[in-house]
């Protein structure tokens, strides 16, 4: 028999979404001492592919490994094989990594 969960993690957590927006600042905090670029948070984005490549060109030169783009809605998304990315604000968790 296992041990129950200690709290926050007992009981199920709301999704991200209008009643539980994403903390970037949470998010940043949990990654300070990595290789990351500060996360990039929108409320709502074409595509977070392209934020984050505009933010790339825009850092030209910086020694930062990781990036990463969320947003809580996507109106323009693109995936593989022309994939289609788009929702609603709550509906989804959409990011890039790179």
């Amino acid at each position: 028999m296992t041990a129950p969960l200690p709290a926050p993690w007992s009981a199920p957590q709301p999704a991200i979404g209008p009643s539980r927006p994403f903390d970037a600042a949470a998010c940043d905090a949990a990654l300070a001492g990595l290789d990351w670029a500060p996360v990039l948070h929108f409320p709502s984005t074409d595509s977070t592919q392209t934020q984050l490549r505009e933010a790339f060109l825009r850092e030209a030169g910086s020694a930062t490994s990781w990036r990463l783009a969320i947003a809580d809605q996507q109106t323009s998304g693109r995936g593989r094989t022309g994939a289609r990315w788009l929702a609603d604000p709550g509906a989804a968790l959409l990011m890039t990594l790179d």
